[in-house]
């Protein structure tokens, strides 16, 4: 099962595919950044679940193996990483009385992409226009949510 958003393409994004086999599993934000979780449904669109703050930092979630999940910085639409992957998929219970624990990190970021998730958390998307950037620039900073891929789309 692949778990970088780069292993999948428009056509066959990743999604649930049915509910059989449970997972526990508790998120831990280990970010200093409010962060959003999200499943991924049947059609592969996103279902925001938990949002987890720098001083609420654990949830606990009751899924299933075939169940993927990803999480975004709040406001930014940041990629995060849920245990060093784009794209979470849950393992078996194994009938211990633990949880499995998935650490949400921040990603090493080209400076390029720093300096977008930088803008993006201080200019507004109507004042874009106003900044004396590249054209490039300009486009990536209107686009809130750059990636195509529809795991960056709320359904």
């Amino acid at each position: 099962m692949a778990h970088n958003l780069e292993d999948y393409t428009t056509d066959d994004p990743p999604r649930s595919l049915n509910a059989d086999v449970p997972s526990y599993v508790t998120f831990v934000n280990r970010t200093v950044r409010t962060v959003v979780i999200f499943w991924l449904n049947y059609r592969g669109k996103r279902v925001k679940y938990k949002t987890l703050t720098p001083t609420k930092k654990e949830y606990h979630i009751n899924t299933y193996v075939t169940h993927p999940w990803v999480v975004r910085e709040r406001g930014t639409e940041t990629r995060l990483l849920l245990d060093h992957k784009d794209v979470y998929f849950p393992v078996p219970w194994d009938g211990r009385n633990q949880r499995t624990v998935i650490n949400i990190d921040i990603p090493v970021y080209t400076l390029r992409e720093r300096c977008i998730q930088v803008v993006k958390s201080l200019v507004n998307v109507d004042q874009v226009t106003d900044l004396e950037i590249p054209g490039t620039l300009m486009e990536l900073l209107k686009d809130r949510q750059v990636q195509p891929h529809s795991v960056y789309q709320h359904n």
